[in-house]
This record gives C-alpha cells, sequence and structure tokens, in this order.
C-alpha cells in the first residue's frame, strides 16, 4: 500500500474545502508592466494593459533611467527608479504622473509598512547599504535605515518589516525592522545563498526565496562553485519550520521579478528561467504543487497571477535593445494571448477593484483583518491554544479538520468582538495524528496545521 506524503494529503485536502481561500475577490482592472530598459541607455517604460479590452498602451516612456520594480497602492503607481535615484509616481486610473520623490539612492524595491508609510530598499556599493523611509501623503524621503549587505525585495508582518540581505547570492540573511523605531532589531539567517524574495502568507509564515549563487574565477573564464535555490520557511517566533531545496538555482531574466504571490490563492509563482517554467509553491501548506513549462527562446523577466480570473502573466526578455512582451496563460500554463510590452518587462503589478463574494456585504468596506497566530504547544497532547486576533468585530467560524475532510470540533462559530481571543482545543477524544485548524473571517480563510502527539 503506497502513502502520499503528508504535505500532498494537505494539499488535496484544501482543495476540498468548500469556501475559497485567502483573500476576498478582487478583479483585476488594470496591469501595469515595468520595462527596465537598457542600463546604458535610461529608457525604461511602463506598460498599461487593460483585461476587459485586451488593449494594452506605454504609460511613460524613455524618463531617463532604469525601472528596477513598481508598486500598486492606493490608487498611485510608485516606480523605482533605480539609476535616476528616485521614485516616480503615476496616477493609477489617469496614468499621469504625479509626484516625484528624490533622495533615494540606487531604489530597488517598495513595501507599504504602516498608514502612509513605505520603505524602499537601496544597493549602494562603497557604502552601506540603506533602505529609506518615505511619508506617502507628502512624498518626500524622512529617514534612512542602515541594513548592509546587498538588500532586495520587502515583506510585512503587522508592525514588523522584513529585508532580504542576499542580492547576488551574497547571503541568507534577512533583517528584521521594527516599523514603530524604524530600527534593525534583529536578523534571520535562512541558511540559503541568495536570499532576493520575501513572502508573508495568510498564516504569518515567512517564506524566503534563495536563488543560488555561482562564484566564477578572477577572469570569470570558469564556474570554481555554484549552488542552487531554496526556500525557507519561518513562523510567527522566528523558528524554521520548512525548508525545501530546488533542483536549479531560481531567478528571472535581468535580473526581475523572481517570485509574485497571490495572497487570494495563497500561492507564490517562482520563476525558474534557465529552464523557462514557474513553479507554483502553496503556502497554505508549504509545499510545491505544480511545475509551468512555459517553455519559448525568450527569458522571464517577471510573474504575476490573477487569482480572481485564473491568468498567469509572464513578462518576456528579448534582450536589451529591442522590445519585449507579456503573454497571457491560464492555470495550467496554457498562453491564451500576448501583448507588445518595453525593453526588458522586469515587474508585473496589479490594479485591483474590490468585488462582493457570497460571504462579503457589497458594503462592507473594511473587512476585519484576522490573524490565526501559531498554536501552542505544537506539537501537543491533549490540549493546545490558538490565538486569533480580530482588528474589528466580526463573525467567526473557527473549526479542526482532520485529513479526511472531516470536521472533528467546532471552536467558535458566531460573533466575536475585536482583539485577541485565546481559543483552547482539547483533543482527549481524537486519535494522534495531523489536524488543520481552519479559520474563516469575512470570507477568507486561513489554515494552520496542527500535530496531536500520543
Amino acid at each position: 500500500m503506497h502513502h502520499l506524503p503528508v504535505t500532498r494529503l494537505l494539499a488535496l485536502l484544501l482543495l476540498l474545502l468548500p469556501t475559497a481561500r485567502g483573500l476576498d475577490a478582487q478583479t483585476v482592472t488594470g496591469v501595469f508592466v515595468g520595462n527596465q530598459g537598457n542600463f546604458s541607455d535610461g529608457n525604461a517604460s511602463v506598460t498599461f494593459y487593460d483585461p476587459a479590452t485586451a488593449q494594452a498602451a506605454t504609460a511613460l516612456a524613455d524618463f531617463g533611467t532604469i525601472l528596477q520594480s513598481l508598486l500598486v497602492h492606493d490608487g498611485r503607481v510608485y516606480l523605482a527608479s533605480n539609476t535616476g535615484g528616485r521614485i516616480d509616481v503615476l496616477d493609477a486610473v489617469t496614468l499621469a504622473r504625479i509626484a516625484q520623490i528624490p533622495d533615494v539612492p540606487g531604489p530597488r524595491y517598495l513595501a507599504v509598512v504602516a498608514e502612509n508609510k513605505a520603505y524602499v530598499t537601496n544597493q549602494l556599493f562603497g557604502a552601506t547599504s540603506t533602505v529609506t523611509v518615505l511619508d506617502l501623503a507628502t512624498n518626500t524621503a524622512i529617514g534612512t535605515i542602515a541594513v548592509g549587505g546587498t538588500p532586495e525585495e520587502i515583506a510585512v508582518r503587522g508592525g514588523t518589516a522584513y529585508v532580504a540581505l542576499g542580492g547576488f547570492g551574497a547571503s541568507g540573511q534577512v533583517a528584521v525592522i521594527d516599523v514603530a523605531t524604524d530600527t534593525v532589531i534583529e536578523t534571520l539567517e535562512a541558511g540559503c545563498d541568495g536570499a532576493r524574495s520575501l513572502v508573508v502568507d495568510e498564516q504569518d509564515e515567512l517564506h524566503v526565496f534563495c536563488t543560488g549563487k555561482t562564484v566564477y574565477n578572477d577572469d570569470f573564464t570558469q564556474i570554481i562553485e555554484q549552488t542552487n535555490g531554496a526556500i525557507v520557511t519561518f513562523d510567527a517566533d522566528h523558528e524554521e519550520i520548512g525548508r525545501i531545496a530546488l533542483t536549479t538555482q531560481h531567478g528571472s531574466a535581468g535580473p526581475g521579478q523572481n517570485v509574485f504571490y497571490a495572497a487570494a490563492a495563497e500561492e507564490a509563482y517562482v520563476v525558474i528561467d534557465d529552464e523557462r517554467q514557474v513553479l507554483r509553491f502553496d503556502t497554505a501548506v508549504n509545499a510545491l504543487v505544480d511545475t509551468l513549462r512555459l517553455g519559448g527562446a525568450d527569458g522571464i523577466g517577471a510573474v504575476a497571477y490573477d487569482a480572481a480570473g485564473a491568468r498567469l502573466y509572464v513578462g518576456r526578455v528579448t534582450g536589451f535593445t529591442t522590445a519585449g512582451y507579456v503573454t497571457i496563460h491560464d492555470r495550467a500554463g496554457t498562453e491564451l494571448s500576448r501583448f507588445d510590452a518595453g525593453i526588458a518587462p522586469a515587474h508585473i503589478a496589479f490594479r485591483y477593484e474590490r468585488t462582493a463574494t457570497a460571504t462579503t456585504p457589497v458594503a462592507s468596506t473594511r473587512p476585519v483583518r484576522a490573524t490565526l497566530h501559531p498554536a501552542y504547544p505544537n506539537p501537543f497532547t491533549p490540549r493546545t491554544t490558538l490565538p486569533l486576533e480580530l482588528t474589528r468585530p466580526g463573525t467567526v467560524r473557527l473549526t479542526i479538520v482532520n485529513l479526511l475532510g472531516q470536521t472533528v470540533a467546532t471552536l467558535v462559530d458566531g460573533a466575536l468582538p475585536a482583539g485577541t481571543h485565546r481559543i483552547r482545543w482539547d483533543a482527549a477524544d481524537q486519535p494522534a495524528g495531523v489536524y488543520l485548524a481552519r479559520l474563516e473571517v469575512d470570507g477568507r480563510v486561513r489554515v494552520q496545521r496542527l500535530v496531536r502527539v500520543p
């Protein structure tokens, strides 16, 4: 008799759960493509694609820099104009440039860390690399945080920001920043080469995506060391709880966008450009569940997944002097259509319009933010506590499901006030094994793995 691994069983079980996973459904009303341009020419551009009309147009062209990444937030598009040393700001609807934020040396990636506050990573050579603090209300740089290393992507969990420090395969370190004080309070070591992309998922776990590294001799004629990529997962207490060794290096052409996190699907899409593949990583069960073999001669410079429309967008790089393009695929990876972009598509981001679901009233403009913190103890026998935090009052359903998909306990089913609630599960009447704590709030579902030991 053959037994499926636990992670595979969990993945299959999640497919059977009756409510959509992740965030409320969001309709993509616009796709922004940041085209890196050629380094020596400074001819970056932004392409805008309208899924409703299937039409693409240039939103901004030849703005005297290369473009590393972009962020869509609160009706605006923030562009990391890398060699320009600034952040360009576009109106997400009119596509007009409405502001520029100077004094941002070598910007790489942006993340919103609090209301009207964002961080930008900067890679500096010959000096300590930094994170610039932005005031989004005034479009000004208001501070810097020394982080060292070669900082890349940023992920945020509550009042904590995480910064990957392993650009160019330098290390597997992640800086932990207290957003309230703008200070580095800890450094995590992922134990892999090239920590570049970060994801904080719906279970508040931190996933570190490492590219691997290649080391050459002095005249770059021979490879003397090469390591593969990895995915390393930490829980909310910064304890390592998972590690997946990839069989090759991972990364995009450019280098551009290596990973895209689709929160509504609880999936991360991971680029393996050398093999023209995109891996699907399920963040609910922390497992690689699919490989999309896209093929083609042109490199993959960017990737993004529209969970509501089940469409995968892939930026294709034809070189650094000719225009690239974006292919659109179904969930299985079959190409459906494509549109023209600029030189070296390096980052894709969506403009969303929130739509109602069956469990989310149209009038609800402020969804409940619910956090299911790690249970303690876990593993446990026979009782454990699940800390549940709500930002405002809401209707909550918290159940325990076994690996057959059967609900074995309903811990909460009704209204709870805002605040932190510690929900206890007494599993004395259940056999030892793996269970899922399933939290449903405002149509959003979070799942946490529990282990009952004898």
